[in-house]
């Protein structure tokens, strides 16, 4: 896969000259990712993904559900879900999705960052097979600023 090239800012959020190489680097995709929680399942949008990533929108009343309120008093603590990304019609991939950040995008919207913690080699072709076609299609790298 070829690997994007992104501006690195520096402090002041000004971008520099130099530049810094992301082994994975997210792409602007999307597609449905449906978590399941014990008793139900919770559907929500993707919108960028890479190889080992993935982050979703999430509406603000349903954050509870994935980033529990007592999580931000115990930063030592990983939070896992079970979830099945669903590429398209015919690719679905179940895996185990850790949080990595939740951030308020929006009033209405936050953004939540996933790392894909449990694919198989199978799975993990698959993946790469699904990012390459979004590449050979021009998906547009995510963006630098949300």
């Amino acid at each position: 896969m070829n690997q994007l090239i992104t501006p690195v800012a520096n402090s002041a959020g000004v971008q520099t000259p130099g530049y810094r190489r992301c082994r994975f680097p997210l792409l602007a995709i999307q597609f449905d990712v449906l978590f399941h929680l014990g008793d139900r399942d919770y559907l929500v949008k993707a919108v960028e993904c890479s190889h080992d990533q993935l982050r979703v929108v999430c509406p603000s009343g349903d954050v509870p559900l994935l980033v529990p309120r007592t999580s931000h008093h115990r930063p030592g603590d990983k939070i896992s879900h079970q979830a099945t990304l669903r590429l398209s019609d015919q690719l679905h991939l179940n895996t185990q999705l850790q949080v990595l950040f939740c951030r308020r995008f929006s009033q209405q919207n936050f953004h939540l960052g996933l790392q894909i913690k449990s694919l198989s080699p199978q799975e993990q072709a698959r993946m790469c097979d699904f990012l390459e076609q979004a590449l050979a299609a021009h998906a547009a790298p995510a963006s630098l600023f949300g």
